[in-house]
């Protein structure tokens, strides 16, 4: 496992996930309606198999959070569980 937060994380998990031969990623994490979101978008957009555990994500907005889960498995093809 790696943790990977910040500016320009994106590149720097798909560098990491290209070197290790990998095609997916787990993404855990605190807001999920922005920074949670737009990370799996990033990754979706890269062709990767992303996986959102439900446990592993919080959000201040109960609502956003939901809706952002919704999304992540709707739009970006995430599997939420």
């Amino acid at each position: 496992h790696t943790r990977v937060e910040g500016e320009g994380s994106i590149a720097v998990i798909d560098h990491r996930a290209f070197t290790w031969g990998t095609g997916s990623v787990e993404v855990v994490g605190v807001c999920t309606s922005i920074c949670v979101m737009d990370t799996v978008g990033g990754l979706a957009n890269r062709d990767y198999k992303v996986t959102v555990p439900v446990k592993g994500v919080a959000d201040f907005d109960a609502q956003f959070h939901e809706f952002s889960l919704k999304r992540m498995k709707q739009i970006y093809g995430a599997s939420v569980s």
